[in-house]
């Protein structure tokens, strides 16, 4: 039950972490997902361009209007696809 399970807290999107649609690289990325700018915008994708999340699209994951973590995916074929923030509690994962 959704309404029973405890405060995960929030956190912050990774350093670096912009709007996904003010880079054009990220946008062809998520254009190629089927995803709009609008829908980039509406469910605030983020992108990083430097550090650890480098040339990584952000999902960010909302529990009661907070991020309370986040997937980076990245879109130069890296090894590691995916990489999960620590805090995604294990409610969200699937």
């Amino acid at each position: 039950d959704p309404n029973n399970v405890a405060d995960p807290g929030s956190i912050s999107l990774p350093l670096g972490c912009a709007p996904a649609w003010k880079f054009p690289e990220a946008v062809d990325y998520l254009l190629t997902r089927n995803l709009t700018p609008e829908l980039m915008m509406h469910h605030q994708l983020g992108f990083c361009p430097y550090g650890p999340y480098a040339n990584r699209v952000v999902f960010p994951t909302f529990w009661k209007e907070r991020i309370v973590g986040f997937v980076a995916c990245s879109i130069v074929g890296e090894e590691a696809k995916y990489l999960f923030s620590k805090t995604l509690p294990r409610m969200f994962c699937f």
